[in-house]
């Protein structure tokens, strides 16, 4: 099965940060769900604006569906909420016998011929740039390996690999629910996994990291997780719409006392 580096990966990065950890308290665990709630006051975490928050995530056969609701209070000033699901994915598990990266895995974004585009401290610039065909981010035109393009340089990181925001630019009407946004595959395990989402982006993260950050479990080699051992699909709305007024996006990132926040996404899995 998939292999996840969901706690792990939290906890390298928040060690490397400033940021607070945030605790959310549990309010409902059912048979194939749980919710979870948190409640913040303006400057909370240095962010304006008090709002209520949920997120659930719901296990189903052969899916994983995933939904945040955000409440702005009734006085206060408009929230940038930009909410996104950060998970890295192994669709070979790390079988013991197997390769330890995702460099064989294939990816298709069908709907992302647009990126943002970033300096080489990882912030947008503001710019969209076009990921022309053949080009190392062509995953619109046809599904690609991964592995050919990982030891390229990224404009905008100074990590090799991918850490970069991909436009989702679908015609209307949306078909959220019927047409995956980005699908990811294995030969060598035969499992696809296809992502769902109403959101507009996504933010495709390869694991960059140097060796010897996060151990393997004995069974899958009993090693450190090697560079590109993992990527991650994260969906979201256009990364620092709320300093790029000339995108337009203001209805999508500030949210006020007078709208409900809420987005819906789902990874769906299936074996070749």
């Amino acid at each position: 099965m998939p292999e996840l580096l969901v706690e792990q990966a939290f906890t390298s990065t928040v060690s490397r940060t400033t940021l607070p950890q945030t605790v959310m308290a549990e309010l409902r665990h059912l048979t194939v769900d749980i919710t979870f709630v948190i409640f913040e006051r303006a400057g909370s975490n240095g962010f304006p604006g008090t709002a209520g928050s949920s997120l659930t995530h719901t296990v189903m056969k052969n899916e994983w569906r995933i939904s945040y609701g955000v409440t702005p209070s009734r006085t206060s000033v408009p929230v940038p909420i930009n909410l996104s699901n950060q998970v890295f994915w192994n669709l070979d598990g790390f079988m013991a016998d197997g390769p330890k990266t995702i460099a064989n895995h294939t990816l298709h974004l069908p709907y992302s011929g647009l990126r943002i585009d970033a300096d080489e401290a990882g912030i947008p610039t503001g710019d969209l740039k076009g990921n022309k065909p053949d080009s190392r981010y062509d995953f619109w035109s046809r599904p690609q390996i991964i592995g050919p393009s990982l030891r390229t340089k990224t404009g905008g990181s100074k990590a090799n690999g991918y850490d970069d925001t991909f436009l989702i630019s679908r015609p209307q009407p949306w078909n959220k629910d019927s047409h995956p946004v980005a699908s990811l595959a294995s030969t060598q395990s035969g499992i696809k996994m296809e992502m769902y989402t109403d959101q507009e982006a996504l933010h495709l993260l390869t694991w960059n990291e140097p060796n010897g950050r996060i151990p393997l479990k004995e069974t899958q080699g009993d090693i450190d997780a090697p560079q590109y051992a993992a990527i991650s699909l994260g969906m979201r709305d256009w990364t620092d719409a709320v300093n790029h007024p000339e995108w337009q996006r203001g209805h999508k990132i500030l949210w006020g006392p007078d709208r409900l926040y809420t987005t819906f996404s789902r990874y769906k899995f299936s074996v070749d």
